[in-house]
């Protein structure tokens, strides 16, 4: 007996709650699951152009690729990107599924260039239809 006047039950009690242990495994296993989700931030995704790093100089020969990510928790519906002076156009981009993070490039060829100054701006909208700020990257030609 303990102090409180209950009597030990030392493999009753350790069985007993390896089965519990036990039961409750396969009760997780099949029953459904509440998920709840955040509700919609009504902002639209984060865009960041990530390379090259900073505004840059280029030589004129060959290329360069611009790589970035957009970010939206209500999930990246479609990414666009508008070029001036690369003589190029690239179509939006649509995940297929929908995901909440996209990381995307865009390869530019400096010879199709138009001029010596090329400026990339990329944007994203959400699932929502939010429009999120537009990512800024100058790259100058020499």
């Amino acid at each position: 007996m303990d102090p409180t006047g209950r009597r030990k039950v030392r493999h009753g009690r350790r069985l007993g709650t390896i089965a519990l242990a036990l039961a409750g495994g396969v009760g997780c296993r099949t029953r459904e699951r509440l998920i709840t989700e955040a509700p919609p931030d009504g902002v639209g995704p984060r865009t960041l152009i990530l390379a090259p790093s900073a505004d840059t100089i280029v030589s004129g020969a060959g290329g360069v690729s611009v790589s970035g990510l957009s970010a939206d928790a209500d999930g990246v519906d479609t990414v666009y990107w508008a070029l001036t002076g690369a003589g190029e156009s690239f179509p939006p981009f649509s995940p297929l599924p929908v995901k909440d993070t996209v990381r995307w490039a865009i390869p530019l060829l400096i010879g199709s260039r138009l001029s010596d100054t090329i400026v990339v701006r990329a944007f994203a909208t959400d699932v929502l239809g939010n429009r999120g700020d537009t990512a800024i990257r100058t790259i100058i030609v020499r």
